[in-house]
C-alpha cells in the first residue's frame, strides 16, 4: 500500500504495511526527484541559502554552431552579486549544476 507525507520538507509517497508503518529501512530509500521543477526550485533556494546570496541562478551554456544549429552545454549555476559574474559550479543536468554547488558550498 502506498501512503503520502511530508519528510522534512518534501513531500513524498511511501511504503506502508497493513497497520500503516512504514517497513524498517525504507525511510533510507526516499529521496528526491531531481527532475521534478518543484524540486529543482526548491534545490535553487537551498543553494542560495548555503551560500548566503539569493542572486545565485542557473543557466544552460548553449551556443550557435557554424551550420546555425543549437548545441547544448552544460548547466552552471552562477553568482550576479555586487554586479559580478562568478560561475559557481558546471553540470551536464540543472540539477547536477545545482548539487555540484551544494556540495561545494
Amino acid at each position: 500500500m502506498l501512503a503520502a507525507g511530508v519528510c522534512g520538507q518534501r513531500f513524498v509517497y511511501f511504503r506502508v504495511d497493513e497497520q500503516g508503518r512504514v517497513p524498517p529501512g525504507d525511510w533510507d530509500a526516499v529521496v528526491p526527484v531531481l527532475s521534478d521543477p518543484a524540486t529543482l526550485g526548491c534545490l535553487v533556494n537551498v543553494v542560495r541559502a548555503a551560500y548566503h546570496d539569493y542572486s545565485l541562478c542557473t543557466r544552460s551554456l548553449c551556443s550557435i554552431d557554424a551550420m546555425g544549429d543549437w548545441t547544448t552545454g552544460p548547466w552552471c549555476v552562477y553568482s550576479t552579486s555586487n554586479h559580478t559574474q562568478i560561475r559557481v559550479s558546471e553540470g551536464p543536468t540543472e540539477a547536477d549544476a545545482l548539487v555540484a554547488a551544494l556540495e561545494a558550498s
